[in-house]
This record gives C-alpha cells, sequence and structure tokens, in this order.
C-alpha cells in the first residue's frame, strides 16, 4: 500500500489522480489567486520580518546545511515574516515550497523534496509544508508534534534554538523511516501525480536536467 496523499489545506487524504480536494475545493489555482503566480526567488533563511541578528541567521543557516548534509536529496527553508492575520500557515508555507526558487541549492532537488517551515513572528506560531516526496516519509500527525514541540522556543522568540530542535525531531522521524525504506521500499514510493493533478511539485530548484528517484532519504 502507497503512503497516502494528504490535501494541503484540510489534510485529507486523497486519490493521486485528484484534480482538486473533494472535501475542500483546493487546488494550487486557489492560493496563486492570493499570493500570484509568479517565480518568486527565496534565501535558505528568509528573515522578512527582520527579525533576526547576524548570528541567529547564521546559527539557522548551519542547521539547515547540516541537516542537508545528513539528508542530501531533501531541502529545508525558513520563512519568517510578520504576518497579516492568516489561518492556515502550512498552506502559505506549500505556495512558497511550489511558487519558489531557493538560492544555494541545486537542480537534483526538485521542489516536493523540500521543507519550509513559515514562522509568524507576531502571532509567535509556525508552519510547516512538505512537498509530496518528503510527505512518504514524514506524516502529518509526526509533524504536528515536532511544531508543538518548538512552541516554548516560538514564544520567547528564539528561533535558532527552535529550529534546531525541530531538525532534531525530524532527523529522528527520517532516520528511523529511512531504516524502514531500505527493508521495505514499496511502502515508502507513492506513484508521482498525473499530468492532470493540481497539487504538483515538481520544478526544479535551479537549472535543468532530471533529479535521481532514491527510495528513501538516506540519514
Amino acid at each position: 500500500m502507497f503512503p497516502p496523499l494528504h490535501c494541503p489545506s484540510c489534510r485529507q487524504e486523497i486519490e493521486v489522480a485528484t484534480p482538486r480536494c473533494p472535501g475542500c475545493g483546493f487546488s494550487i489555482s486557489a492560493v496563486d489567486s492570493q499570493y500570484g503566480a509568479d517565480t518568486v526567488v527565496l534565501a535558505r533563511v528568509t528573515d522578512a520580518a527582520h527579525c533576526l541578528k547576524v548570528s541567529e541567521k547564521e546559527a539557522i543557516t548551519d542547521v539547515l546545511v547540516d541537516f542537508e548534509r545528513r539528508f542530501p536529496q531533501l531541502f529545508f527553508a525558513v520563512y519568517l515574516g510578520a504576518l497579516p492575520t492568516m489561518n492556515n500557515l502550512e498552506l502559505f508555507g506549500f505556495w512558497l515550497l511550489n511558487r519558489a526558487t531557493l538560492e544555494a541549492v541545486d537542480f537534483s532537488r526538485p521542489n516536493e523534496n523540500g521543507l519550509v517551515l513559515v514562522v509568524d513572528v507576531n502571532a509567535k506560531k509556525a508552519g510547516l509544508a512538505v512537498g509530496y516526496y518528503v510527505e512518504n516519509f514524514l506524516e502529518p500527525a509526526e509533524l504536528e508534534r515536532a511544531l508543538k514541540h518548538i512552541g516554548p522556543d516560538l514564544a520567547a522568540s528564539q528561533y535558532s534554538r527552535a529550529l534546531a530542535r525541530l531538525s532534531a525531531d525530524l532527523g529522528t522521524v527520517l532516520v528511523k523511516k529511512a531504516r524502514e525504506a531500505a527493508k521495505n521500499p514499496a511502502k515508502f514510493q507513492r506513484q508521482r501525480l498525473t499530468a492532470g493533478a493540481d497539487f504538483s511539485l515538481k520544478k526544479l530548484q535551479s537549472g535543468e536536467g532530471t533529479p535521481s528517484a532514491p527510495t528513501g532519504p538516506k540519514p
């Protein structure tokens, strides 16, 4: 059995070929209408709220680079913003994941291999969006637990500490899933979305070419 695909908006399980979520009607065009359909260029750490000291930004970058070194198929980015009232930070992150080209990320990692943490520095809340390749290995409940774990750090505006904690928690789960995938790869391989589906994350981060298709993240 393939791992389920979840709607980025309501988290309902959906069929691979579904053009939009049957539960809430979500499609990528719905969020494009809110935020735009143009490609945006993001740094690995985007401090749109201008809330980080240089040392804090460097510390967060080091955590993200170390995460990608441990799991070379994946990439991890952070967006910190003083956001307007927004009910679904994860959905905004999903839009970023679809539309962003990240600096310093090589072309072998497509958008579906990414994680984007969105932090609202006003509300002291965060949402974590993951591409569909990553969703093979990180279930919604596991993402929710990891976000809950960093709640006290966010409340104290300790963003670099929150990132270190989040990276460690996700890394522990990914190592476990990688070992399981080595024994039973079919359990973690989902058929790619069809061309007619409007949930796809296929764009490469930069350059041209076709990425490799590994069976699981490498610890």
